[in-house]
């Protein structure tokens, strides 16, 4: 079967994000409001795709 999922969600929560980058809930809310990281919205449900945010991280190397 082609296009299987890997173990890695496609999309991220704020806790997963917290714990990718050892932030606290206030600072990825602030990369989120301040720094532009990529999100995406269902209904109150806010998740960040992981390749968003692999790309949004080597932007700022």
């Amino acid at each position: 079967m082609q296009g299987q999922f890997s173990s890695q969600p496609l999309l991220l929560n704020i806790p997963q994000v917290m714990q990718m980058l050892g932030l606290s809930r206030s600072k990825v809310h602030k990369l989120i409001k301040r720094e532009g990281l990529p999100v995406m919205r269902f209904g109150r449900a806010v998740r960040i795709s992981l390749s968003d945010l692999e790309q949004w991280l080597q932007e700022r190397k």
